[in-house]
């Protein structure tokens, strides 16, 4: 495992993204690019294989754009930072769903409490809205009522 890791940081940091010709094709960037693009991602993530997923899907949105993203002075730099968002957000499904096996394998449901027929008709009359709008009022109607009236004060 040391050497993989020591293979992927030799590739991330002996490898600048480097500008592009108007003439190169999305292929040649991808050849050139792809063994530093992945090395940062394993970097970021920590899996090899979840690497080499994010790699791919970084450089499909590359592939997907490529009249835009080629155009730009350094699409590697874009890659890239397409690569640092999607290890964010596999990081942030990982603990939600961390959190969610947990609550699970604890048992645990929260008490939610029983709504009149009105209030129930209101709520949902409420999410029908555009969700803009819908915010609005939720926040309207959960934060200026008052404490006794609304169900949900004490969840915070």
């Amino acid at each position: 495992m040391a050497s993989n890791l020591e293979g992927s940081r030799a590739v991330a940091e002996g490898s600048e993204p480097v500008a592009v010709t108007s003439s190169e094709t999305f292929e040649d960037f991808y050849v050139r690019e792809f063994p530093a693009v992945v090395g940062l991602a394993y970097a970021l993530s920590g899996s090899s294989s979840g690497a080499e997923d994010l790699a791919q899907e970084a450089f499909l949105a590359a592939h997907r754009g490529w009249d835009r993203v080629g155009s730009y002075d350094e699409p590697g730099v874009w890659v890239r930072r397409v690569v640092a968002n999607l290890s964010v957000s596999v990081f942030r499904r990982r603990v939600v769903e961390t959190k969610a096996l947990a609550r699970i394998a604890l048992g645990y449901t929260p008490a939610l409490p029983e709504l009149s027929t009105e209030d129930a008709e209101f709520w949902e009359a409420v999410r029908s809205l555009p969700r803009r709008q819908a915010q609005a009022i939720a926040l309207y109607y959960l934060e200026r009522r008052r404490a006794s009236t609304v169900p949900w004060r004490s969840w915070r």
